[in-house]
């Protein structure tokens, strides 16, 4: 049977119904749906959504984003709970209508605009779930814009350092890339460049470059040994010396001055006692000269070779031992010394004092107790200071011609420290806590402390290194101390309280010597100003290294002077009227006189007779300006 048109129209009716209600009641469907019209809604609402999507793109979502989101989601169920119910309410309204199968057009009509009802009513309420993302979006973009300056400003300020360090510059160089491409480092997790590393590297460089040159002077390293004899001014022994160092031959120096009994030795071997000698191993090279004919025959590199590869036999004269022909290690042994090694256990430790701990020290009274109950032991008299003097001139003045540069600018610490006239000076020394030293005259004092000051700067550099900034400078000055007459002497107690005649020395308004102090006793009864070209602290600026006698040292002060300020002490542009001068000038301007012009006219009688003329005739042009130099405290190695 054919349908009438009324069941054909529901049937249609009926159709569309069930269209609509597929479309509407899915959740997952509704879901996309209405997030879709909720982006939509937003871009119409804030059109800058899509640029504060790209700015979040380059920056980690905060904790606070994370939260936001999550009750968006939570909103988002509830809402997707109330369209549930929304649904099955247009699923019973399509049940009720398909029912009634006898209906008319109209009832159609009603169901269609129920739907459209039902539409309008979703579309509200996402409106309204929009209205309250809006709200949220201000506080995303603003949490957004936070984190895209600071990403962005870290770029510039990273970029900005590397362009001033010169780094980014070569990396470019080497990579072939651009300013623009550094990386955030927010997204890298971590910075990649450091401008400390930078200057790292740059020291490593330098590091790298001084041990490629140390390399270059290495001594050869062989299994034979170079003996050298020499003796004290030998002028051909200091040839010998700079010949065998361009060599890079390392050998060992047998003063025959300091080793009389060497001098036997050499007279068997060599058949005389004429200097420089050198051996190599057991075999005679001989003199100087000869070396100088070997090197140009080109046998000497076959000898080196030779010396490489062989051993020296018992044949080979030996280096000497400690404590040869040392006159400090003759004699008795000191009973005080056996004193001291008991009394340590016993009285000798740790102890405050003035809010400060003094390490190894005892009281006086303890140790006079310890003396009188235990040991009851009678002190001998002082030793001779002229005789434990002279030895150390001796020393001192072989360690010079050894270990020092012809000149006396530089010094060879790393072979003065193993050498055996270093070891003959530290015994030397301790032979001083028991001399006497107010009896000693002018020139005594003078030459004794002069040379005993310098010593004493290369043993602190020896064991305390150099100092590297003015607190260690200080400590070297001021804590390195020598007992001599059973009193403490500091360098600075040296120079500022013996040889400046208790003066005060730099930035300290004390006087190394009290009035009670019996060390005020020994010093010199006013300053000596030329003593300041003579003492070295193991710098750069200082004056020269010399070794100066009791006899002769006034021609000798005077001989220093003239060297230091002819060679760069005290430089003159007479057409500049510009004069710079030592900064020793200006620490002890005092010693020297009051003022500038004064000082000038101190320091013009040591240049050439018509520089000093010259200068004194500027002096009198009040236009003419006094520059002091740049003290340099690198080391003299």
């Amino acid at each position: 049977m054919e349908s009438s048109p009324k069941q054909q129209n529901t049937e249609e009716e009926r159709k569309s119904a069930e269209i609509i209600a597929k479309e509407v009641s899915p959740k997952q469907q509704n879901v996309e749906e209405e997030r879709k019209s909720a982006e939509i809604i937003a871009k119409e609402v804030s059109p800058k959504h899509n640029v504060e999507k790209k700015e979040e793109e380059f920056t980690r979502k905060p904790v606070v984003e994370i939260e936001e989101e999550e009750e968006e989601m939570e909103s988002i169920d509830i809402h997707e709970e109330e369209e549930g119910d929304n649904n099955v309410s247009l699923d019973e309204i399509m049940s009720v209508d398909s029912s009634d199968d006898d209906d008319d057009s109209e009832s159609s009509a009603e169901i269609t605009k129920a739907c459209e009802e039902t539409v309008v009513d979703e579309r509200s309420g996402i409106s309204q779930e929009s209205n309250s993302s809006t709200s949220s979006a201000w506080t995303e973009k603003a949490a957004a814009i936070k984190n895209f300056v600071r990403a962005k400003s870290e770029v510039a300020v990273h970029t900005m350092i590397r362009r001033l360090s010169g780094k980014l510059s070569i990396d470019n160089a080497a990579h072939g890339t651009k300013d623009d491409e550094v990386e955030s480092p927010k997204t890298e997790g971590k910075s990649l460049w450091n401008p400390l590393s930078y200057l790292k590297m740059m020291q490593n460089d330098e590091d790298l470059v001084y041990r490629e040159e140390e390399t270059v002077f290495e001594p050869v390293v062989m299994k034979g040994r170079i003996i050298l004899y020499t003796r004290l001014g030998c002028e051909e022994c200091r040839g010998c010396r700079l010949f065998l160092h361009e060599k890079r031959l390392r050998y060992v120096e047998i003063n025959i001055d300091i080793y009389p009994t060497r001098k036997v030795e050499l007279e068997k071997i060599s058949g005389g006692d004429v200097v420089p000698m050198v051996f190599f191993n057991e075999k005679l090279v001989g003199s100087y000269k000869e070396l100088k004919v070997l090197e140009e025959s080109g046998e000497l590199e076959e000898k080196i070779k030779h010396l490489i590869e062989e051993t020296p036999p018992r044949e080979a004269p030996l280096p000497p031992f400690s404590g040869e022909d040392d006159a400090s290690s003759k004699g008795p042994v000191d009973e005080l010394a056996l004193i001291v090694l008991k009394m340590k256990p016993c009285v000798v430790k740790d102890r405050f004092y003035k809010m400060r701990r003094f390490k190894n020290c005892f009281l006086g009274s303890e140790a006079v107790d310890f003396l009188s109950a235990d040991q009851r032991l009678e002190r001998d008299g002082p030793r001779p200071i002229v005789e434990i003097a002279s030895r150390l001139r001796l020393v001192y003045r072989a360690i010079l011609e050894a270990y020092t540069s012809p000149d006396g600018k530089h010094v060879d610490y790393r072979s003065i420290h193993g050498s055996e006239e270093f070891a003959r000076y530290l015994r030397i020394i301790q032979e001083l806590h028991r001399v006497e030293l107010e009896d000693m005259q002018r020139e005594e004092k003078l030459a004794f402390f002069i040379n005993l000051y310098n010593m004493m700067a290369i043993h602190s550099i020896l064991v305390w290194g150099h100092p590297a900034g003015t607190f260690d400078r200080t400590k070297m000055f001021m804590d390195f101390k020598y007992v001599i007459g059973g009193y403490t002497y500091s360098l600075s107690a040296i120079q500022n309280g013996i040889l400046r005649g208790n003066q005060r020395p730099m930035f300290n308004p004390m006087k190394p010597f009290g009035v009670k102090d019996k060390r005020s006793k020994v010093a010199l009864p006013y300053a000596e100003p030329l003593t300041h070209f003579t003492l070295v602290c193991g710098t750069r600026s200082g004056p020269p290294l010399r070794c100066f006698t009791p006899g002769e040292i006034d021609k000798e002060l005077m001989e220093a002077a003239r060297d230091f300020l002819r060679c760069g002490g005290l430089r003159v542009d007479l057409n500049a009227k510009v004069a710079e001068i030592s900064k020793i000038f200006d620490w002890y301007g005092v010693d020297f006189g009051n003022g500038k012009e004064e000082i000038l006219k101190h320091a013009s009688t040591f240049l050439e007779p018509q520089l000093s003329e010259a200068l004194l005739d500027c002096l009198v042009d009040t236009q003419f300006e006094v520059k002091y130099q740049p003290y340099d405290w690198g080391l003299n190695n």
